[in-house]
């Protein structure tokens, strides 16, 4: 008999990248409702979730990556996302995509399909984006990016069904994926596709040989390190292999001299394209039209940062902010204490009908009690 566990090994993986603030952590919720558990990542503080979820019989582990604008590795968070990718090997990836900010959050997705083929987008609160007047051709986003998109709204599952059956589609190998390519110009596109080839030559099982040149021309030292010790070629059922003699030198010393011929930073050229390449898609996908609601966020942070209004707002909140403490706070409390006295005659004949004073009134009527005898 199949335990939980055993089948959860091998349940393909799911990984989930995309931005902070894309709604990421409530489309994971939507998808896995209450079968998730966090922790942290192994060797890290920071957070890791992961669910389950089922399609047609299949169980699914979903892994909820870090959010990250980028892939480059500056921060804990981008080389937890980046690694998981690469050495991780997930069946499928999961880019949760910000209708609203298309075009910034289309800068981690061109890096992802560096990475990987099987990736579908989620592109996420389209409900805010239509409010906004933004309208977004998901069919001619697919066409561009060469992978699956689907609209989502997590808070109310709008698009999840669809979402897992691309996802479905993709690991099984139903849906066809032609990723996007990052264009990186001719001279530096020729150096990336001749040391993919020795790449290539070295590993035939590394899947995204192309990504790895070009880290290593930038010298992303994670990524020396890794191929050295035989961690790319070991995914995906390849033997462990470190960087063989090729021409009369390694990889890297090819890499090395492939570096020393350029003359811009290489790291600065593709994250050039990577921008000019977001912009592309966005015209051509994107239409602006008549916001159905007024966009108060924006008006007001307008107003709040204007160099002629946002200075006279915050003396006058300052002022407010002085009379509240020293005078307004006056007025509710006498208010209070006005009502408090027009109901102490009640309240006193309420108590004292109910013998609470511990004594007795006196027969005179003057009002005064005696004590209980002890």
């Amino acid at each position: 008999m199949t335990t939980d566990a055993e089948a959860a090994g091998r349940a393909p993986i799911v990984a989930m990248a995309g931005n902070p603030n894309t709604g990421k952590s409530t489309l994971f919720n939507a998808i896995t409702g209450l079968r998730q558990h966090t922790g942290n990542w192994p060797g890290k503080t920071v957070a890791r979730a992961e669910g389950h979820f089922q399609r047609h019989g299949t169980p699914y582990r979903l892994i909820d990556l870090p959010g990250t604008y980028s892939l480059l590795t500056a921060t804990v968070d981008e080389e937890i996302a980046r690694d998981f990718i690469l050495f991780g090997r997930p069946a499928c990836t999961v880019i949760v995509v910000d209708a609203t900010s298309l075009e910034r959050n289309l800068n981690l997705v061109l890096q992802v399909l560096e990475i990987t083929n099987k990736a579908v987008v989620a592109l996420n609160l389209v409900d805010e984006a239509e409010r906004k007047g933004l309208a977004i051709d998901h069919h001619a986003l697919s066409d561009e990016l060469g992978i699956p998109v689907v609209p989502t709204v997590g808070k109310t599952r709008q698009g999840v069904e669809d979402l897992l059956s691309a996802v479905e589609g993709v690991v099984r190998g139903e849906i066809e994926t032609r990723p996007r390519r990052i264009q990186i110009g001719p001279e530096l596109g020729h150096m990336v596709e001749e040391l993919a080839g020795l790449l290539l030559r070295a590993l035939p099982q590394l899947p995204n040989a192309r990504w790895v040149a070009m880290r290593l021309l930038e010298g992303d030292r994670r990524v020396q390190e890794a191929l050295q010790r035989g961690e790319l070629g070991a995914a995906g059922g390849g033997e462990h292999r470190s960087a063989d003699s090729l021409h009369g030198g390694t990889i890297l010393d090819a890499a090395v001299m492939l570096r020393r011929r350029l003359d811009v930073s290489f790291r600065d050229a593709v994250v050039q394209a990577i921008y000019a390449d977001a912009e592309r898609i966005t015209r051509r996908v994107m239409r602006r039209g008549r916001a159905m609601r007024r966009d108060w966020d924006t008006l007001v942070d307008r107003l709040l940062t204007s160099p002629w209004i946002g200075l006279p707002i915050m003396g006058l909140g300052l002022a407010i902010v002085f009379w509240i403490t020293i005078v307004g706070a006056n007025v509710p409390s006498e208010w209070l204490a006005s009502v408090l006295f027009s109901v102490e005659d009640q309240g006193s004949a309420l108590f004292d009908s109910w013998n609470s004073r511990g004594g007795q009134r006196d027969s005179s009527g003057t009002g005064s009690f005696e004590a209980w005898p002890g």
